[in-house]
Protein backbone atom coordinates (compact mmCIF):
# COMPACT_ATOMS: atom_id res chain seq x y z
CA UNK A 1 0.00 0.00 0.00
CA UNK A 2 2.85 2.40 0.31
CA UNK A 3 3.87 1.78 -3.19
CA UNK A 4 2.52 4.34 -5.46
CA UNK A 5 0.28 3.96 -8.21
CA UNK A 6 -0.80 5.54 -11.44
CA UNK A 7 -2.78 5.94 -14.44
CA UNK A 8 -2.14 5.86 -17.61
CA UNK A 9 -3.50 9.02 -19.51
CA UNK A 10 -3.33 10.79 -22.49
CA UNK A 11 -3.38 14.23 -23.13
CA UNK A 12 -3.16 16.66 -26.02
CA UNK A 13 -3.34 20.28 -27.02
CA UNK A 14 -6.99 22.04 -27.50
CA UNK A 15 -8.96 25.36 -26.98
CA UNK A 16 -10.10 25.74 -23.88
CA UNK A 17 -13.30 26.60 -25.35
CA UNK A 18 -14.16 26.07 -29.34
CA UNK A 19 -16.93 28.06 -28.81
CA UNK A 20 -15.12 31.26 -27.17
CA UNK A 21 -16.17 34.57 -28.76
CA UNK A 22 -12.49 35.58 -30.00
CA UNK A 23 -10.59 34.55 -33.33
CA UNK A 24 -7.50 33.37 -31.51
CA UNK A 25 -8.37 31.17 -28.70
CA UNK A 26 -7.20 30.64 -25.56
CA UNK A 27 -4.87 26.96 -25.75
CA UNK A 28 -5.17 24.11 -22.66
CA UNK A 29 -5.57 20.64 -22.95
CA UNK A 30 -7.81 17.55 -22.61
CA UNK A 31 -6.83 14.42 -20.55
CA UNK A 32 -8.27 11.52 -21.03
CA UNK A 33 -7.76 7.43 -19.69
CA UNK A 34 -8.52 3.86 -20.36
CA UNK A 35 -8.03 3.83 -16.60
CA UNK A 36 -5.32 0.99 -16.77
CA UNK A 37 -3.66 1.64 -12.48
CA UNK A 38 -0.31 0.36 -12.20
CA UNK A 39 2.58 0.42 -10.07
CA UNK A 40 4.93 3.52 -10.90
CA UNK A 41 7.70 0.74 -10.43
CA UNK A 42 6.28 -1.88 -12.80
CA UNK A 43 5.80 1.02 -15.24
CA UNK A 44 9.66 2.15 -14.56
CA UNK A 45 10.88 -1.44 -14.77
CA UNK A 46 9.00 -2.02 -18.21
CA UNK A 47 10.28 1.10 -19.79
CA UNK A 48 13.87 -0.41 -19.19
CA UNK A 49 13.31 -3.87 -20.54
CA UNK A 50 12.39 -2.60 -23.31
CA UNK A 51 15.41 -0.39 -24.25
CA UNK A 52 14.57 -0.41 -27.58
CA UNK A 53 11.00 1.11 -26.90
CA UNK A 54 9.72 4.94 -27.00
CA UNK A 55 8.59 5.19 -23.08
CA UNK A 56 4.90 5.44 -23.91
CA UNK A 57 4.83 3.34 -26.66
CA UNK A 58 6.40 0.60 -24.18
CA UNK A 59 3.11 1.44 -21.56
CA UNK A 60 1.16 1.29 -24.29
CA UNK A 61 1.27 -2.47 -24.05
CA UNK A 62 0.03 -2.32 -20.62
CA UNK A 63 -2.67 0.03 -21.36
CA UNK A 64 -4.13 -2.43 -23.57
CA UNK A 65 -2.66 -0.87 -26.40
CA UNK A 66 -4.36 2.48 -25.84
CA UNK A 67 -2.23 5.67 -26.46
CA UNK A 68 -0.58 7.44 -23.42
CA UNK A 69 1.93 9.71 -22.67
CA UNK A 70 1.37 9.97 -18.59
CA UNK A 71 1.22 8.30 -15.53
CA UNK A 72 -0.97 10.64 -12.94
CA UNK A 73 -0.08 9.52 -9.56
CA UNK A 74 -2.73 8.16 -7.11
CA UNK A 75 -2.64 9.46 -3.47
CA UNK A 76 -3.47 6.25 -1.34
CA UNK A 77 -4.09 6.42 2.26
CA UNK A 78 -0.29 4.87 2.93
CA UNK A 79 1.43 6.48 0.12
CA UNK A 80 3.52 9.95 1.11
CA UNK A 81 3.00 13.36 0.37
CA UNK A 82 6.49 13.73 -1.38
CA UNK A 83 6.22 10.57 -3.19
CA UNK A 84 3.03 11.85 -4.60
CA UNK A 85 4.65 15.35 -5.02
CA UNK A 86 7.69 13.86 -7.07
CA UNK A 87 5.16 11.94 -9.59
CA UNK A 88 2.75 15.04 -9.89
CA UNK A 89 5.71 16.65 -11.15
CA UNK A 90 6.85 14.13 -13.48
CA UNK A 91 3.25 14.09 -14.97
CA UNK A 92 3.07 17.79 -14.97
CA UNK A 93 6.37 17.46 -16.98
CA UNK A 94 4.99 15.14 -19.92
CA UNK A 95 1.96 17.59 -20.18
CA UNK A 96 3.92 20.58 -20.77
CA UNK A 97 6.12 18.16 -23.40
CA UNK A 98 3.22 16.71 -24.92
CA UNK A 99 0.70 19.90 -24.78
CA UNK A 100 3.05 23.00 -24.91
CA UNK A 101 1.30 24.08 -21.90
CA UNK A 102 3.87 26.42 -19.80
CA UNK A 103 2.63 25.22 -16.66
CA UNK A 104 -0.56 22.78 -15.79
CA UNK A 105 -1.65 25.17 -13.10
CA UNK A 106 -4.80 25.11 -11.33
CA UNK A 107 -7.02 26.44 -14.18
CA UNK A 108 -5.67 24.45 -16.15
CA UNK A 109 -6.93 21.53 -14.36
CA UNK A 110 -10.26 22.99 -13.83
CA UNK A 111 -10.81 23.08 -17.81
CA UNK A 112 -9.37 19.82 -17.85
CA UNK A 113 -12.29 18.24 -15.49
CA UNK A 114 -15.11 20.76 -17.56
CA UNK A 115 -13.84 19.02 -21.01
CA UNK A 116 -13.85 15.40 -19.37
CA UNK A 117 -17.62 15.79 -18.11
CA UNK A 118 -18.72 18.01 -21.73
CA UNK A 119 -17.21 14.65 -23.50
CA UNK A 120 -20.04 12.83 -21.22
CA UNK A 121 -23.14 15.06 -22.07
CA UNK A 122 -22.41 15.73 -25.74
CA UNK A 123 -21.95 11.78 -26.33
CA UNK A 124 -18.36 12.58 -27.53
CA UNK A 125 -15.95 9.98 -28.46
CA UNK A 126 -12.98 9.47 -24.87
CA UNK A 127 -11.22 7.59 -27.69
CA UNK A 128 -11.04 8.85 -30.77
CA UNK A 129 -7.85 10.70 -30.05
CA UNK A 130 -5.86 7.36 -27.97
CA UNK A 131 -7.79 4.38 -29.18
CA UNK A 132 -9.44 2.97 -25.79
CA UNK A 133 -11.17 3.57 -23.30
CA UNK A 134 -14.59 5.07 -22.62
CA UNK A 135 -17.44 6.57 -20.30
CA UNK A 136 -16.58 3.85 -17.44
CA UNK A 137 -13.38 3.58 -17.58
CA UNK A 138 -13.08 7.52 -17.68
CA UNK A 139 -16.27 8.66 -15.20
CA UNK A 140 -13.96 6.29 -12.77
CA UNK A 141 -10.65 8.40 -14.00
CA UNK A 142 -13.18 11.78 -13.25
CA UNK A 143 -12.58 11.90 -9.45
CA UNK A 144 -8.46 11.51 -9.25
CA UNK A 145 -8.04 14.11 -11.28
CA UNK A 146 -10.32 16.33 -8.78
CA UNK A 147 -8.38 14.75 -6.29
CA UNK A 148 -5.12 16.72 -8.45
CA UNK A 149 -7.17 20.18 -8.32
CA UNK A 150 -7.97 19.34 -4.28
CA UNK A 151 -3.88 18.75 -3.98
CA UNK A 152 -2.74 21.61 -5.94
CA UNK A 153 -5.57 24.06 -4.61
CA UNK A 154 -4.57 23.07 -0.40
CA UNK A 155 -0.83 23.48 -1.47
CA UNK A 156 0.06 26.50 -2.94
CA UNK A 157 -2.20 29.04 -1.13
CA UNK A 158 -4.49 29.47 -4.11
CA UNK A 159 -7.93 28.26 -2.10
CA UNK A 160 -8.64 32.59 -1.03
CA UNK A 161 -8.07 33.14 -4.90
CA UNK A 162 -10.31 30.50 -6.40
CA UNK A 163 -12.87 31.04 -3.86
CA UNK A 164 -12.94 35.00 -4.05
CA UNK A 165 -13.12 34.56 -7.95
CA UNK A 166 -16.10 31.94 -7.62
CA UNK A 167 -17.76 34.82 -5.36
CA UNK A 168 -17.48 37.39 -7.81
CA UNK A 169 -18.83 35.18 -10.39
CA UNK A 170 -21.62 34.23 -8.01
CA UNK A 171 -22.24 37.90 -7.13
CA UNK A 172 -22.36 39.34 -11.01
CA UNK A 173 -25.36 41.56 -11.48
CA UNK A 174 -28.28 39.74 -13.73
CA UNK A 175 -27.89 42.23 -16.08
CA UNK A 176 -23.83 41.41 -16.97
CA UNK A 177 -24.96 37.25 -17.49
CA UNK A 178 -25.23 37.75 -21.06
CA UNK A 179 -21.94 39.16 -21.61
CA UNK A 180 -20.01 36.84 -19.30
CA UNK A 181 -21.28 33.70 -21.79
CA UNK A 182 -18.58 33.60 -24.44
CA UNK A 183 -14.96 33.67 -22.52
CA UNK A 184 -13.36 30.90 -22.13
CA UNK A 185 -14.52 30.66 -17.82
CA UNK A 186 -18.00 30.58 -17.88
CA UNK A 187 -21.03 29.00 -16.40
CA UNK A 188 -19.47 25.48 -16.46
CA UNK A 189 -15.70 26.19 -15.37
CA UNK A 190 -17.44 27.90 -12.27
CA UNK A 191 -19.49 24.55 -11.65
CA UNK A 192 -16.17 22.23 -11.74
CA UNK A 193 -14.73 25.07 -9.35
CA UNK A 194 -17.70 24.82 -6.93
CA UNK A 195 -17.74 20.85 -6.88
CA UNK A 196 -13.90 21.44 -6.05
CA UNK A 197 -13.84 24.34 -3.54
CA UNK A 198 -17.43 24.05 -2.07
CA UNK A 199 -19.62 22.66 1.36
CA UNK A 200 -22.50 20.83 0.34
CA UNK A 201 -24.39 23.80 1.68
CA UNK A 202 -23.06 26.34 -0.10
CA UNK A 203 -23.87 24.36 -3.24
CA UNK A 204 -27.30 23.95 -1.97
CA UNK A 205 -27.59 28.20 -1.92
CA UNK A 206 -26.32 28.77 -5.50
CA UNK A 207 -27.23 26.21 -7.81
CA UNK A 208 -30.45 27.46 -9.17
CA UNK A 209 -27.93 30.94 -9.96
CA UNK A 210 -25.89 27.94 -11.88
CA UNK A 211 -29.10 26.41 -13.47
CA UNK A 212 -29.94 29.63 -15.17
CA UNK A 213 -26.53 30.26 -16.00
CA UNK A 214 -25.90 27.39 -17.72
CA UNK A 215 -29.29 27.67 -19.81
CA UNK A 216 -28.36 31.47 -20.75
CA UNK A 217 -24.97 30.46 -22.32
CA UNK A 218 -26.36 27.63 -24.38
CA UNK A 219 -29.12 30.22 -25.60
CA UNK A 220 -26.67 32.85 -25.69
CA UNK A 221 -24.01 30.91 -27.84
CA UNK A 222 -26.91 29.92 -30.07
CA UNK A 223 -27.65 33.43 -31.19
CA UNK A 224 -24.42 34.69 -31.59
CA UNK A 225 -20.54 33.42 -31.83
CA UNK A 226 -18.86 36.56 -30.72
CA UNK A 227 -20.28 38.36 -27.00
CA UNK A 228 -23.68 39.95 -26.56
CA UNK A 229 -24.86 42.25 -23.79
CA UNK A 230 -28.17 40.51 -24.08
CA UNK A 231 -30.84 38.06 -25.71
CA UNK A 232 -31.67 39.27 -28.86
CA UNK A 233 -34.88 37.43 -28.19
CA UNK A 234 -37.04 35.63 -25.26
CA UNK A 235 -38.47 32.96 -27.61
CA UNK A 236 -37.04 30.12 -26.26
CA UNK A 237 -35.09 27.27 -28.59
CA UNK A 238 -35.86 23.48 -28.95
CA UNK A 239 -34.59 21.52 -25.82
CA UNK A 240 -31.53 20.04 -27.69
CA UNK A 241 -30.16 23.41 -27.79
CA UNK A 242 -29.83 23.63 -23.69
CA UNK A 243 -29.79 19.76 -23.17
CA UNK A 244 -25.78 19.38 -23.02
CA UNK A 245 -25.54 22.75 -20.42
CA UNK A 246 -28.42 21.13 -18.35
CA UNK A 247 -26.84 17.44 -17.96
CA UNK A 248 -23.64 19.15 -17.49
CA UNK A 249 -25.55 20.92 -14.13
CA UNK A 250 -27.68 17.44 -13.51
CA UNK A 251 -24.07 15.85 -13.41
CA UNK A 252 -22.22 18.64 -11.06
CA UNK A 253 -24.91 18.67 -8.65
CA UNK A 254 -25.45 14.52 -8.69
CA UNK A 255 -21.68 14.60 -8.00
CA UNK A 256 -21.68 17.12 -4.98
CA UNK A 257 -24.66 15.14 -3.24
CA UNK A 258 -22.94 11.56 -3.80
CA UNK A 259 -19.62 12.69 -3.25
CA UNK A 260 -19.88 15.16 -0.65
CA UNK A 261 -22.38 13.52 1.95
CA UNK A 262 -19.71 11.58 4.35
CA UNK A 263 -17.25 14.31 4.18
CA UNK A 264 -16.50 15.73 8.21
CA UNK A 265 -15.11 19.29 8.56
CA UNK A 266 -15.17 21.77 11.20
CA UNK A 267 -15.06 24.99 9.29
CA UNK A 268 -15.92 26.12 5.90
CA UNK A 269 -12.35 27.00 4.69
CA UNK A 270 -11.18 23.30 6.11
CA UNK A 271 -13.79 21.74 3.24
CA UNK A 272 -11.45 21.29 0.72
CA UNK A 273 -8.74 19.20 2.77
CA UNK A 274 -11.51 17.47 4.24
CA UNK A 275 -12.35 16.64 0.97
CA UNK A 276 -9.21 15.40 -0.42
CA UNK A 277 -8.75 12.97 2.90
CA UNK A 278 -11.97 11.67 2.62
CA UNK A 279 -11.34 10.95 -1.30
CA UNK A 280 -8.04 9.31 -0.35
CA UNK A 281 -9.76 6.62 2.19
CA UNK A 282 -12.58 6.24 0.34
CA UNK A 283 -11.85 4.95 -2.90
CA UNK A 284 -14.16 2.57 -3.49
CA UNK A 285 -16.79 4.43 -2.74
CA UNK A 286 -15.78 7.53 -4.61
CA UNK A 287 -15.91 5.13 -7.84
CA UNK A 288 -19.20 3.72 -7.02
CA UNK A 289 -20.66 7.26 -6.58
CA UNK A 290 -19.11 7.96 -9.80
CA UNK A 291 -21.17 4.86 -11.83
CA UNK A 292 -24.28 6.34 -9.85
CA UNK A 293 -23.69 9.62 -12.10
CA UNK A 294 -23.12 7.51 -14.57
CA UNK A 295 -26.11 5.41 -14.23
CA UNK A 296 -28.15 8.70 -13.76
CA UNK A 297 -26.87 10.78 -16.77
CA UNK A 298 -27.14 7.51 -19.34
CA UNK A 299 -30.30 5.71 -17.70
CA UNK A 300 -32.32 9.19 -16.61
CA UNK A 301 -31.52 12.33 -18.10
CA UNK A 302 -30.14 11.49 -21.64
CA UNK A 303 -33.79 10.66 -23.10
CA UNK A 304 -35.15 13.48 -22.25
CA UNK A 305 -36.61 15.41 -24.58
CA UNK A 306 -38.59 18.27 -22.99
CA UNK A 307 -37.88 20.57 -20.41
CA UNK A 308 -40.29 19.37 -18.04
CA UNK A 309 -38.88 16.03 -18.29
CA UNK A 310 -35.19 16.83 -17.53
CA UNK A 311 -36.80 19.05 -14.53
CA UNK A 312 -38.04 15.81 -13.27
CA UNK A 313 -35.64 12.73 -14.02
CA UNK A 314 -32.86 15.67 -12.14
CA UNK A 315 -35.26 15.72 -8.86
CA UNK A 316 -35.42 19.43 -9.75
CA UNK A 317 -39.17 20.04 -9.49
CA UNK A 318 -39.49 20.56 -5.44
CA UNK A 319 -37.12 23.57 -6.51
CA UNK A 320 -38.64 24.46 -9.67
CA UNK A 321 -42.60 23.64 -9.92
CA UNK A 322 -42.85 25.12 -13.69
CA UNK A 323 -40.09 24.53 -15.26
CA UNK A 324 -41.30 26.15 -18.90
CA UNK A 325 -42.56 29.77 -16.76
CA UNK A 326 -38.97 29.26 -15.20
CA UNK A 327 -37.09 29.64 -18.85
CA UNK A 328 -39.66 32.31 -19.90
CA UNK A 329 -38.76 34.40 -17.00
CA UNK A 330 -35.09 33.88 -17.16
CA UNK A 331 -34.95 34.80 -20.82
CA UNK A 332 -37.40 38.12 -20.98
CA UNK A 333 -35.09 39.16 -17.46
CA UNK A 334 -32.05 38.94 -20.27
CA UNK A 335 -33.12 40.16 -22.99
CA UNK A 336 -34.14 43.64 -21.88
CA UNK A 337 -31.31 46.28 -22.72
CA UNK A 338 -29.20 46.76 -19.76
CA UNK A 339 -29.50 49.84 -17.83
Amino acid sequence: PKKILGIYTFSKRCPLDDNEGRSRKNMGYFTVSHFNVVHYECHMSAVRLARIRDEWESAALQNSNTKCNGLMPIWGPAVSESSFATCLARHNSNIQEFTGVREPSFSFVVHDIRMLLLRFVTERSFSEESGGGGRQSNIHFMPFIVQIALYVITTTRRQAHEATQLAAFLAADRNKWVSLCHGAETTAYYLVLALVLQTPKAWKECRLDMLRRQILQAHARKDSSSPIQCLASSEPHEYQVYKPMLCLFAMVDRCQTLLKANVDFSDDDDFPQAFLTWMRHNDMAVLESCDKVLSFLWQDLKDCESLEEFFDAAGLLHDVDNPTEFLASLLKSSSKQPH
